[in-house]
C-alpha cells in the first residue's frame, strides 16, 4: 500500500464530511462567548467626542524666551475662530467678482483665531505692509488647506492674495475697538481694483465707528 503524502491528500479531499463534522468545525474555530461578571453597565458613545485641552497632552513652552516664538500656532480648543475661505468664481463676467475672500470683512477681539482655508494653488494668504497694528508680525501663508492666525493687537489689519490683489482679492480685519492705525490703513496706496475693494470694506468698518 502506497502511503506517499500525494496519496494521502487525495484520499482526505475524497473523504466526505458530515454536517457534523462541519458544526465541530466551526464550534472549534469560535470560542464561546461570555458575559462579563459582576454589575456590568453598558455605555452609549456620543458623538462628536469633546475633549479638553489637557487630554491631548500638547507640548507647553515655560521659558520666557520660548513665549514669542514663532512657531505655527496650535488651534485654541474653546477659542474664538471665524473661518475665511478662498473663492474662484468661474461664472463671473466681471473680473472684479472672479477672485475674493469670503467674507472679505470681519470683525473680531483680540485674541481671536481665524482660519483660513485653501490657501493652495496660486491663492496665498499675505499681511500688507503698512496696514498691521503696532507690535503685530506680519504673516504668508501659502500651500496650506488650513491655517491659522491669532490676532492679539488691536487695530486695522489688511491682508490680500498675493497673486490675485490686482483683481481686487484684499481682506479687511477689525480687531478690537482701538485702531490707533486707522488713518496709517486707510491711506496706503493700492492697484486700482484692490482700491475699489478696499473702499468698499472701510466704508463696512466705518460704521461701526461711533
Amino acid at each position: 500500500m502506497i502511503t506517499t503524502r500525494r496519496r494521502f491528500l487525495q484520499v482526505v479531499a475524497s473523504a466526505p464530511i458530515s454536517l457534523g463534522a462541519i458544526s465541530s468545525i466551526s464550534s472549534a474555530a469560535t470560542p464561546p462567548t461570555t458575559k462579563p461578571e459582576g454589575n456590568a453597565v453598558s455605555v452609549e458613545m456620543q458623538y462628536p467626542l469633546t475633549f479638553n485641552a489637557n487630554d491631548l497632552c500638547l507640548p507647553t513652552t515655560t521659558k520666557a524666551s520660548e513665549q514669542n516664538s514663532d512657531l505655527p500656532l496650535i488651534a485654541e480648543l474653546n477659542g474664538n475662530f471665524i473661518d475665511v475661505n478662498q473663492l474662484i468664481e468661474a461664472e463671473a463676467i466681471d473680473p472684479f467678482e472672479m477672485f475674493k475672500f469670503s467674507p472679505s470683512y470681519i470683525e473680531i477681539d483680540p485674541g481671536d483665531t481665524v482660519r483660513f482655508l485653501n490657501s493652495m494653488g496660486q491663492h496665498t494668504v499675505v499681511s500688507i505692509k503698512d496696514m498691521l497694528p503696532d507690535g503685530a508680525k506680519p504673516f504668508e501663508i501659502s500651500h496650506q488647506k488650513v491655517a491659522e492666525v491669532r490676532f492679539d493687537h488691536s487695530g486695522v489689519y489688511g491682508i490680500r492674495c498675493k497673486v490675485h490683489t490686482r483683481y481686487g482679492m484684499v481682506m479687511l480685519i477689525k480687531v478690537g475697538d482701538k485702531l490707533a492705525n486707522l488713518d496709517q490703513a486707510r491711506n496706503v496706496k493700492h492697484g486700482r481694483m484692490a482700491k475699489k475693494r478696499f473702499k468698499q470694506l472701510f466704508a463696512q468698518l466705518d460704521k461701526t465707528i461711533i
